[in-house]
């Protein structure tokens, strides 16, 4: 039942970062100068994830959320005016895209905050993303390269496509972003900790 729900929340994910190619109808039941974002999400408490702790990183994703669908909004109610405009060509695609990406990142930990998918590991696919995310906060360094017996070592892991970093210092360093956070050590590293990670790395883009 779990491996269901887990291929259902990654396709979810994906359709919100790349679909929604027509965008009135992202706008079409609200004001385009304005949206009522709400941030309804069931409390689920448990061992590995403190309330009291995990709750303002949520509402730090939503955050970051509200503000890129505000220049989002911005620039799609200039160019339905003004559609010459340069502002038009990168900078609406780029603002529509960080909007998309934030919106992925908080649905989905929504999703797996309020269901009982909190003990889910990350997959082997996500280390490559995760170990990326971790440079961007500043917890692996940046160009990190592997001599030839950690490379070996890595691929037989078949755990962190990159070649850039071993599972060994993707792990240390979720370990280093958990004691800063005050969250406790867990034995594996768990999906929802990669998608927290990544809702901080999306604030720092704003």
């Amino acid at each position: 039942m779990k491996k269901i729900l887990i291929t259902t929340l990654f396709s979810a994910a994906s359709l919100l970062l790349v679909g929604c190619s027509n965008t009135t109808s992202l706008l079409q039941d609200s004001d385009q100068n304005a949206v009522a974002f709400t941030n309804e999400i069931v409390n689920e408490d448990s061992a590995d994830f403190p309330n009291d702790i995990i709750e303002p990183l949520i509402d730090q994703s939503f955050a970051t959320m509200a503000l890129e669908y505000k220049m989002y909004a911005t620039y799609f109610n200039i160019c339905q005016k003004a559609p010459d405009d340069a502002v038009c060509e990168a900078p609406y695609k780029t603002a529509m895209t960080r909007y998309k990406q934030a919106k992925a990142n908080h649905d989905v930990l929504s999703l797996l905050w309020s269901s009982d998918l909190k003990d889910i590991e990350i997959p082997p696919a996500a280390m490559n993303e995760l170990g990326e995310l971790l440079v961007k906060l500043g917890y692996l360094p940046v160009n990190k390269g592997l001599d030839n017996k950690e490379l070996e070592k890595s691929k037989a892991q078949e755990s962190n496509q990159s070649g850039k970093f071993t599972v060994e210092q993707i792990s240390q360093a979720t370990y280093h972003w958990m004691q800063d956070k005050g969250l406790p050590k867990t034995e594996n590293i768990l999906l929802l900790h990669e998608v927290l990670i990544k809702s901080e790395a999306l604030k720092l883009t704003i």
